[in-house]
């Protein structure tokens, strides 16, 4: 807080935030291995890689409480694994549904009433590695952004449940505003060849890099394949095993093509999908994308006298963007979460986490 920062109040319940004992502080390894918290539920044992597992803390003040008494997270290397083990009833919960179970709505009659989905803070991106110079041009990035078809991608691979990008926040977020990329969201194949004329083209093969243990395989090789055809440059994707692999190289700018910058808010403002994004320096800018304007624009609206005007002045910013495309946008996602039938309830929340005090266990029958 060295500058204004009216939207402060609201970053309050980002997890950085959270109170920390005096152990983490003097031995933060240590705490990694027995965590301690002041919430409804106590670390018990986790296996790294594995499981993690809570239980109830009986001596919560708070006013909502553990319903539950123990909770066993399990770690998938495949999100159609969990699936498949949430169907066959071996777990009880996943905060996301597999490309493969959302085509014909298959979720919907194998889950029932256990099929959950409301609006969410998620975006779905592609980004440049400005830090090579093959990706300078913004004519080259906004050809490309323009040559994707997301209307279609969206219906075929996702069933219609996400909503085609028109700017580079989730349209459930207060302070959205439409249609902020404009025409660069578009899908124009012939604006998109001209631009790409324009920039003189594109050489070598363009590579789309994901994780590949997070059910992004389907709608990468659709994009890849929709700027293949449309530009007539080789195009492909190309998977990383594991998201620790995929953010060891984001980390180490060691991308040689666009990779995959899927969002989810920290808190519900416009400002989260802006800041720790596309500000010079920040700490998810793994593009290295810096532009003083935008960066001014963001100071302006830290500063603004009430959070509605700092909302304006935050998609006055976001308005900069279209001019630079550091990252295209492709489509925002609502939560979609699998219940199974041993559970009454289970609420996941805006940003896809499991609300554990939510969590309520059918009675058991005779």
């Amino acid at each position: 807080l060295k500058a204004p920062l009216t939207i402060f109040p609201t970053m309050l319940g980002y997890g950085p935030f959270y109170p920390l004992p005096e152990r983490f502080f003097a031995d933060p390894e240590g705490f990694e291995q027995h965590p301690i918290g002041n919430g409804p539920f106590k670390f018990e044992s986790r296996v790294p890689n594995e499981s993690l597992t809570v239980s109830r803390y009986d001596g919560f003040q708070g006013a909502e409480k553990a319903k539950v008494p123990k909770v066993q997270f399990k770690v998938y290397d495949e999100l159609d694994t969990a699936y498949e083990d949430l169907v066959s009833g071996n777990l009880d919960f996943v905060r996301q549904v597999p490309v493969s179970a959302l085509a014909g709505d298959i979720w919907r009659t194998d889950l029932g009433d256990g099929a959950q989905e409301k609006p969410g803070l998620l975006t779905q991106n592609i980004a440049f590695p400005l830090y090579d110079q093959r990706f300078q041009n913004p004519d080259l990035r906004k050809a490309i952004s323009m040559a994707i078809d997301r209307e279609t991608i969206t219906r075929q691979i996702f069933a219609g449940s996400r909503t085609p990008a028109d700017g580079w926040v989730a349209p459930s977020v207060q302070g959205y505003v439409p249609n902020q990329c404009g025409e660069y969201c578009t899908y124009d194949p012939q604006k998109a060849k001209e631009l790409l004329a324009k920039a003189g083209g594109f050489q070598g093969t363009l590579q789309i890099i994901s994780n590949g243990d997070g059910g992004h395989s389907e709608w990468s090789e659709a994009v890849a394949s929709s700027i293949r055809q449309t530009l007539g440059i080789d195009v492909r994707f190309t998977p990383t095993p594991t998201f620790s692999e995929f953010r060891r190289q984001a980390s180490a700018r060691e991308f040689s093509g666009m990779f995959r910058t899927g969002w989810i808010a920290d808190y519900p403002s416009i400002e989260s999908f802006l800041t720790q994004l596309y500000r010079t320096g920040a700490s998810s800018n793994d593009y290295e994308y810096s532009n003083p304007e935008f960066d001014a624009a963001l100071d302006r609206a830290n500063a603004a006298p009430t959070i509605p005007e700092a909302e304006r002045r935050y998609a006055a910013a976001e308005r900069i963007l279209a001019q630079d495309m550091p990252v295209i946008p492709l489509w925002s996602q609502p939560v979609q979460a699998g219940l199974s039938d041993r559970l009454a309830d289970a609420k996941a929340t805006p940003f896809r986490k499991l609300d554990l005090t939510s969590v309520t266990l059918k009675p058991q029958q005779p």
